[in-house]
């Protein structure tokens, strides 16, 4: 992923690989896809890849990098098909979440965790998310402010010829 080349991960094919064999194999399911970092990415990969989109009942996807940059025009257009069931979680502080803004450039629809700064590994692992008196995950508003300065680190992030450096 860091070169100017398509070259997708074989755990990112495998997993969409996987989706589309379980979602033929059981054609009358509705299936509720979760993922975590890589897994966040895989499911993120399989969802632009899938072969059944009716299937899919909603996804909640957690921590995990952008990788709209690498998809297809038509892997947009299918997930953007899909982008009312699909969620993706961003906590601001994890560093493996750097530089995601709200825009139609990701995969689903964008969540702000409103969460509290910890050690990077322990922010990556859900350290700093909060939740309401009844259990409900806590959501950052997103201002103007947040905007802007989601936006310096997505351009501090980009190289000259527009491409991602991690």
């Amino acid at each position: 992923m860091l070169t100017n080349q398509r070259q997708v991960p074989s755990a990112l094919v495998t997993a969409s690989r996987y989706l589309n064999r379980w979602l033929e194999e059981f054609p009358d399911g509705h299936f509720y896809i979760y993922g975590h970092s890589l897994g966040a990415i895989n499911a993120e990969y399989a969802l632009a890849n899938c072969r059944f989109p009716d299937q899919i009942a909603a996804a909640y996807l957690y921590e995990g990098t952008n990788i709209w940059r690498f998809l297809t025009h038509k892997e947009r257009q299918l997930v953007a098909q899909l982008r009312g069931r699909i969620n993706t979680y961003v906590d601001i502080y994890d560093p493996v979440t750097l530089g995601y803004t709200a825009s139609k450039r990701t995969v689903g629809k964008l969540h702000y965790v409103d969460s509290l700064s910890m050690n990077p590994v322990k922010q990556h692992m859900w350290g700093g998310y909060r939740f309401d008196q009844v259990g409900n995950l806590l959501e950052k508003e997103v201002d103007q402010r947040f905007l802007d300065s989601s936006k310096m680190q997505q351009a501090f992030l980009i190289r000259p010829d527009g491409w991602p450096i991690i």
